[in-house]
């Protein structure tokens, strides 16, 4: 008589090893959703205005753990002044050019190389990025590497790509003087820059749209 105990743990094995394929294909999307330009949050729209966010610079010297702080701290972040912090507050005072990043990701790599090369061309321009999730010791050794001269913070927690409605990688948002935005460009168009710079030359010439209410 056959033992049926074989059978029944190679059916236990079987249903075990479909259940692990099954998490890593989701991992693996949900991962490659932020950090491939897959459909995520699409960001901030036009007539949307820049929500406040301070966040400590790959350049500074506040303690590695340090966050962004997004509004829930006493502080309003717009009254954020310690050195060493990219305040989006100031920032929007004239037109920005503001990218998202992920460390290690090529494609938002060269989106901050395109903008430190346009940028030369457009000094009445603000130019910013975020590394998204990441800490001052993974994105200072990058900043270094690419020389790149615009502010580039960090945000550990990603309270702030939460805050600003994205979820893919490249991702710049274009914003009027004032802070309203003019458009979030997705993916890797703004890349090449023939079209950061179309972009850029559109943000210079157009009137901003009517706020969106609230």
């Amino acid at each position: 008589m056959t033992d049926p105990k074989p059978a029944g743990q190679a059916s236990g094995r079987y249903v075990w090893f479909v259940g692990l394929l099954a998490l890593v294909i989701v991992v693996y999307i949900t991962v490659n959703t932020f950090l491939n330009g897959g459909h995520g949050g699409q960001g901030l729209q036009a007539g949307d205005t820049l929500p406040p966010f301070a966040a400590p610079l790959a350049t500074s010297n506040f303690p590695d753990g340090a966050d962004a702080d997004t509004g829930g701290s006493k502080v309003p972040p717009c009254r954020f002044t310690r050195p060493g912090a990219l305040n989006i507050c100031a920032e929007r005072r004239r037109p920005l050019v503001l990218a998202f990043m992920v460390v290690g990701n090529g494609d938002c790599t060269k989106q901050l190389d395109t903008m430190q090369q346009v940028s030369k061309r457009f000094p009445n321009v603000n130019f910013a990025a975020i590394a998204v999730k990441a800490s001052r010791s993974d994105i200072a050794p990058v900043v270094r590497k690419h020389g790149w001269t615009f502010p580039v913070a960090y945000d550990n927690d990603g309270a702030v790509v939460n805050l600003y409605r994205l979820g893919v990688c490249p991702a710049v948002t274009f914003s009027y003087a004032g802070g309203t935005v003019m458009r979030t460009s997705l993916g890797t168009a703004t890349v090449k820059p023939q079209i950061l710079a179309t972009e850029i030359r559109t943000l210079l010439t157009t009137t901003p749209p009517p706020r969106s209410a609230g």
